[in-house]
């Protein structure tokens, strides 16, 4: 068995996984960059909005599983396992991207609903939130509601950053954006192999 982690851990920790998991090519980047040429730098706020919604209540559904099995150690052990894994091979894939495949059909609707609909569509969201979100869930359960709240604030905060950096980056010069990207990506793979370890590693100690 292992120390609970820390509230600062649990922060640091979530923000950092958001960081670098938002700065992997996706479909709300896609969105985030096509509007933000359309509508300013306004849209990182409102697609990041639409996304926080939908990221509470999937976490809302998994805290009470959360709850329920953070008592069970070889339940907390798989999920630190198959987290690390996951983590790990989304990392690798970063680390061998080529960047965002941006196709210039333009994206045209409301930004906030787009950013739902961006977030709903791309399958490693849920994969994320089932194998590692709930990993994080379960740290932050030992610490009661502010270990929850702070994993949130964290990831959500995250996610904020990153997109305006994205959106300031794509008003003012999309080759800036473009020349930055892949070493980014790059170097956020590297970064979540190495949490993916931690996790593995943190996983493998419940078994003892």
């Amino acid at each position: 068995m292992t120390d609970s982690p820390s509230l600062y851990t649990v922060f640091f920790l979530s923000f950092t996984v958001a960081f670098v998991g938002a700065a992997s090519p996706g479909p709300l980047l896609v969105v985030t960059i096509t509007k933000s040429l359309r509508e300013g730098i306004k849209t990182p706020f409102i697609v990041v909005s639409a996304h926080g919604v939908l990221e509470l209540i999937m976490l809302t559904i998994l805290l009470f599983a959360a709850q329920m099995i953070s008592h069970n150690n070889l339940i907390v052990s798989l999920i630190g396992i198959i987290g690390g894994i996951a983590l790990g091979y989304l990392g690798y894939g970063m680390w061998r991207s080529e960047g965002t495949n941006r196709e210039e059909n333009e994206k045209t609707g409301n930004s906030f609903i787009l950013g739902g609909i961006a977030t709903l569509s791309n399958p490693y969201w849920y994969l994320w939130w089932f194998a590692i979100g709930l990993n994080f869930l379960l740290m932050g359960v030992k610490r009661g509601i502010w270990g929850v709240a702070l994993f949130y604030i964290g990831h959500i905060l995250a996610d904020l950053v990153w997109y305006l950096f994205v959106g300031a980056l794509t008003v003012g010069g999309r080759k800036k954006l473009e020349r930055y990207e892949r070493i980014i990506t790059q170097v956020g793979g590297i970064v979540l192999i190495f949490i993916g370890a931690y996790f593995f590693a943190s996983g493998t100690a419940w078994l003892k």
